[in-house]
């Protein structure tokens, strides 16, 4: 929570990804722990767990902050594989969670709670991943909720999160370029980070088969719906997007 250790970080080369979640000021004790052979801060409500961690060489931090007793999920999963920081990962992205077990990490069950809710950016990504793997693509058929083409999926997951109302008239590449300004502004490729959306084909002539868009899942990965998947994957972003390629951040 604090700011000046994260404009430290930033300063040393880690990428800022903005609010993780909102915490209480009364509630449980989150206690945090130091690797300073890896580098790696461990968070758990667990004292035993920290005792443990603390005979094998980590460095007691103490509280990090104060958790509720319930609210969202914050759910921990390991990495059996890894060698040094990064072995564990908290989310309270379902999807995520599950992408990693999928991958051979381990379900190690719910850390903590946090209050609030998800920012709309990962309800957007949510809706994406929740379809994953379920739909298919069709420009003919492209209103669900078995099959969406690459615009109608971003206009959908736009409604879902809350940028749009559900009463909006589902666009195409073209209706997303018009929102520059009003819903979100212009970005560097650069600057791509998690939650942004790009819109590919040339101005006023990218409907149909001549645009193509998303929302970035991080500065090198996209989820889109797409001929080539036939249905919405998560991709890479070189040679995914079409071009030219246009990327945006919401206001």
């Amino acid at each position: 929570m604090n700011s000046y250790e994260k404009d430290y970080l930033v300063r040393l080369g880690w990428r800022y990804e903005g609010v993780s979640m909102v915490v209480s000021n009364s509630g449980k004790q989150l206690l945090r722990i130091y690797n300073p052979n890896s580098g790696e801060h461990h968070f758990t409500l667990n004292s035993n767990e920290i005792n443990m961690l603390k005979r094998a060489g980590w460095r007691y931090e103490g509280v990090a902050w104060l958790t509720p007793n319930s609210g969202i999920a914050m759910y921990r999963v390991f990495n059996p594989n890894a060698r040094g920081a990064g072995s564990h990962h908290y989310t309270m992205n379902v999807n995520e969670r599950n992408r990693l077990l999928n991958a051979g990490w381990r379900n190690e069950g719910v850390s903590w709670y946090t209050l609030g809710t998800k920012s709309k950016q990962e309800v957007m990504l949510d809706w994406f991943y929740a379809r994953q793997g379920k739909v298919t693509y069709s420009m003919a058929y492209r209103n669900g909720p078995n099959s969406y083409d690459c615009s109608s999926a971003v206009f959908y997951s736009l409604i879902e999160a809350g940028y749009l109302s559900p009463q909006t008239w589902i666009g195409n590449t073209d209706t997303l370029f018009s929102y520059e300004g009003k819903l979100f502004k212009a970005i560097s490729r650069n600057e791509v980070r998690r939650g942004d959306i790009f819109v590919a084909g040339k101005k006023g002539g990218s409907g149909g088969a001549f645009g193509h868009t998303g929302v970035a899942t991080s500065n090198s990965t996209i989820i889109h719906c797409n001929y080539t998947d036939n249905g919405i994957s998560e991709t890479v972003i070189l040679n995914r997007t079409g071009d030219p390629c246009y990327w945006f951040r919401f206001i």
